[in-house]
């Protein structure tokens, strides 16, 4: 079997269960054709459920094309599948469209809607490509269908109904190829989508041969022989290959995504109220080396990297030698996309073949991000693979000055507050009744789930402790504290959708009503109250850590500068990061000044009376900012977590500094693990 082309993959939910793999194989059995579908929990390869060919002749090449929409309304995605070379009526290669409807426990496995060819002549290749939207906006998923043999490439559309027939003949509407240019291979690619924000979905139909794709309005419930939008590319590029839709820069326009593998590239197009005519320049082009195929596929990721913009996953299934990869861009606001390293979104597996020939994206494993999926149709000598990339992004990851033995804490993906006041050694504070402790707690991102506060107490009878958050009680049904005099950790749980948390600076303050409580420091003798806050994963954004200045400056006052090993008169200093499981977290634009900024304590740093020009050459002598490096060198450091545990990264600062503020840009990536299916 081999794995369908640019639109063999697909990813639905077509048993209202977790989204199915949908993969067509049209080489099975000697070209005549299945389709696949897997509903992956596990990286087990076992498929569900197989669709044969229901004609079961060859070379028919069931399975070249699959989509999948909910075109019976039953609120279910339904799998529309394509074999644009069954013969039909005597006549060789007109092509069929078959409709599979989804349940809730299974799939029918002989398909409730066969789509016939229309035109009904050889060569029409009807079903070579297929799509769903709803074009005439009744609510129900309609079927898209190309057949790009019939008068220079035409496209037909059928409405999904509660009732379809069992034989469909005669389209809806009918989309013919604006130029009626011979072999310009109009209907290649098909792409549905409100891409002018009206409302309604457009269809994007692309023409590799003529190197151009089309864009109609909808609603569409007539005949259309025009084009709305006519993007143009290059001759020779392959320009139309592949089409995809979405939003990718944030501006609530879905944008339209084209590869060109001839010229090793994609080209994107912003959706929006302007997009019309004839457009020759796209908004941004992405290049790739030659002769990868670089654009054969592509897909609209949704926001992968959970920052807020959609990313694409592009295929290039000649790259390595024809081994293939695939790539993943994020979205952006200025640039509109973002390429990314080698080490951070580049898929590749070993021993493939045409890797990158299909590409998908859904949440297969139901943890609520994108996964992407790729396929191989030359793997196994062309019987075909497809493989299933989950993103993982670190579990509680936190960064210290110091090393794995000693350190302090300067930012983590939880908030935790602590109260020692300078007791260590095993030894308590006793709070009795009416007494109140605070502390500050600062807060960078919203919470999203319950927190957990917890203390290392004692208490020989019932205590009962009230927390409050800027002034507001909000554990009022907690039970009393009551540990028979031993120490040990009690966890009080408290509500995260409060509107007393504040993002900034909060006021925690845990008051003993009645009884008192002994508070012990934890094993390192530091941390005797903790407040988790369980923030969702990945990072939401790129957040800058808070001032960890005191942290540098007292590492320098305890440590040797030549402890590395050197007398270079620098100081070596360590971050150590952790994170408890596999991800990624990058490290950037790391800023550490050892005085104020002009706009910080100007008053108390000169005297009023000095004059305007003195002012800024005194401070020029006085204020040292640099960028520093990490230990590699670079100025941006990505750390990847293969399992729990830590990693170390060192900067260099002079022996004679005195920090004045330092602080940092962290962001969480996912670090892909793929498996075959």
């Amino acid at each position: 079997s081999v794995v369908g082309r640019g639109c063999g993959l697909q990813i639905a939910d077509c048993r209202l269960r977790i989204a199915d793999i949908i993969v067509g194989a049209y080489g099975n059995d000697s070209t005549t054709g299945a389709v696949y579908v897997y509903n992956k929990t596990t990286t087990d390869k076992s498929y569900n459920i197989t669709l044969q060919n229901p004609n079961g002749t060859f070379p028919d090449y069931f399975g070249y094309s699959v989509a999948s929409g909910d075109v019976n309304k039953d609120g279910i995605a339904d799998i529309i599948v394509g074999a644009y070379k069954t013969d039909s009526y005597g006549n060789n290669d007109t092509g069929k469209v078959y409709v599979y409807y989804g349940n809730n426990n299974s799939i029918e496995t002989n398909p409730n809607v066969t789509i016939l060819d229309p035109h009904n002549r050889t060569n029409d290749y009807f079903g070579y490509s297929v799509a769903s939207g709803d074009v005439n906006k009744d609510g129900i998923a309609d079927i898209i269908a190309s057949a790009i043999g019939v008068d220079n490439g035409t496209v037909y559309i059928y409405y999904g109904n509660t009732e379809l027939n069992k034989t469909l003949n005669t389209p809806n509407v009918t989309l013919f190829n604006p130029s009626n240019t011979s072999d310009s291979f109009f209907g290649i690619s098909i792409s549905s989508g409100d891409v002018n924000k009206d409302g309604f979905t457009d269809v994007i139909v692309g023409a590799n041969k003529s190197n151009k794709v089309y864009i109609f309005f909808g609603p569409i419930t007539s005949n259309r022989y025009i084009a709305n939008v006519t993007l143009k590319g290059t001759s020779g590029d392959n320009f139309g290959i592949s089409t995809a839709v979405g939003d990718i820069n944030n501006d609530d326009a879905n944008d339209v995504i084209v590869g060109a593998d001839g010229n090793d590239s994609i080209h994107i197009y912003y959706g929006g109220t302007s997009l019309n005519g004839t457009i020759s320049d796209a908004n941004l082009t992405i290049l790739n080396p030659s002769a990868s195929n670089f654009g054969y596929s592509v897909s609209y990721a949704g926001d992968i990297d959970s920052d807020g913009y959609g990313d694409v996953v592009v295929g290039a299934p000649y790259a390595n030698s024809k081994k293939g990869m695939a790539y993943v861009y994020r979205g952006g606001l200025q640039t509109g996309i973002d390429s990314i390293s080698t080490d951070d979104y580049n898929l590749s597996v070993s021993n493939s073949k045409y890797f990158g020939t299909s590409t998908s994206v859904g949440d297969v494993d139901n943890d609520g991000y994108p996964d992407v999926i790729i396929g191989a149709n030359g793997v196994n000598n062309s019987e075909g693979a497809v493989y299933v990339f989950t993103p993982r992004f670190p579990e509680y990851p936190w960064l210290g000055v110091g090393n794995t033995t000693e350190w302090t804490t300067v930012w983590h993906y939880y908030s935790v507050i602590k109260d020692d006041n300078g007791i260590g050694n095993g030894s308590y504070i006793e709070y009795n009744a009416s007494q109140t402790f605070n502390k500050t707690l600062s807060i960078y991102r919203s919470i999203k789930t319950d927190i957990t506060l917890s203390m290392n107490v004692s208490s020989e009878t019932d205590a009962k402790v009230i927390v409050s958050v800027n002034g507001i009680g909000v554990n009022d049904t907690s039970p009393p504290i009551n540990t028979s005099g031993i120490p040990m950790w009690w966890n009080i749980t408290l509500p995260g959708d409060i509107s007393e948390w504040n993002i900034g600076n909060n006021t925690v303050a845990i008051k003993v009503i009645t009884g008192n409580v002994k508070v012990y420091p934890d094993e390192n003798n530091k941390l005797m109250i903790r407040l988790s806050l369980p923030i969702d994963q990945p990072l939401d954004s790129t957040e800058t850590t808070p001032d960890f200045a005191d942290a540098l400056n007292e590492y320098m006052a305890t440590h040797n500068e030549s402890e590395d090993g050197t007398a270079d008169n620098n100081y070596t200093i360590p971050f150590i990061l952790h994170s408890n499981s596999t991800g990624k977290l990058k490290l950037s634009n790391l800023r550490i000044r050892s005085t104020p900024q002009l706009d910080e304590n100007l008053d108390k740093l000169l005297p009023d009376h000095v004059n305007y020009n003195v002012i800024f050459a005194y401070l020029d002598t006085l204020r040292r900012d640099h960028l520093y490096n990490f230990s590699s060198g670079n100025f941006t450091e990505i750390l990847e977590y293969d399992s729990a545990g830590n990693k170390t990264v060192n900067i260099t600062l002079p022996n004679e500094s005195i920090v004045y503020s330092a602080k940092m840009d962290i962001s969480g990536l996912p670090l892909y693990k793929g498996f075959e299916i």
